[in-house]
């Protein structure tokens, strides 16, 4: 269920109609994700209720999940939650409590194959993609391989920090980042296009 309401509220941004799911108008994304007031017909309060057990982590574990939140952010929320209530425990239990907020992902492209494409799409070798260096064209590589990933091929930011070997705020910011540039660049567009169009290609193969 979590995994078609996710599904669901990407459906704008594979359809090139929004680059971010919060912009699209006639989603409840925004609802969910406290950003707006529910309509009196939608209830998300059960959703909510699967990803934590106050208002506030409930969210931050929402966005995590939609990729659209750091695992610090959402640590923060456990930690000390808000005017809602907060969750106690010690700090390995929070982190327990963190991964039973995470899902075993299922997809038919690797994560390999997908670096693989955009690592051809950027002209640059696969090991450098997982490389230390930190120039803003393989930084803007690794966003592009994970903003494909968690909108097209249904993996969680987590999956690319740890693939990539960076922090979650980083790759965060990344991606982010790139998703406004998106809406401005008409050669960052068609790139990404050309990359979905070889997914597809695995995909079909």
């Amino acid at each position: 269920m979590l995994g078609l309401i996710r599904y669901i509220h990407l459906n704008p941004v594979r359809a090139d109609m929004v680059s971010d799911p919060i912009d699209y108008p006639l989603s409840s994304h925004a609802a969910y994700a406290g950003h707006v007031q529910p309509p009196f017909w939608l209830t998300v309060d059960w959703c909510l209720g699967q990803f934590g057990k106050t208002e506030s982590a409930a969210r931050a574990a929402y966005l995590h999940f939609m990729g659209q939140a750091t695992e610090e952010e959402l640590l923060e929320q456990f930690r000390h939650g808000s005017k809602e209530g907060r969750i106690l425990g010690n700090e390995n239990f929070i982190k327990d409590v963190l991964t039973q907020n995470s899902e075993t992902v299922s997809t038919d492209v690797t994560i390999k194959q997908l670096v693989d494409v955009v690592a051809h799409a950027y002209h640059i070798s696969p090991l450098e993609m997982t490389s230390a260096s930190r120039s803003r064209h393989l930084a803007e590589a690794r966003a592009m391989t994970a903003l494909i990933g968690m909108d097209h091929c249904d993996y969680l930011l987590s999956n690319f920090a740890q693939y990539f070997n960076r922090d979650m705020p980083s790759m965060s910011k990344l991606v982010k980042a790139i998703r406004a540039r998106l809406t401005k660049s008409r050669v960052m567009h068609e790139k990404m296009e050309h990359i979905n169009n070889q997914i597809t290609t695995i995909r079909k193969a």
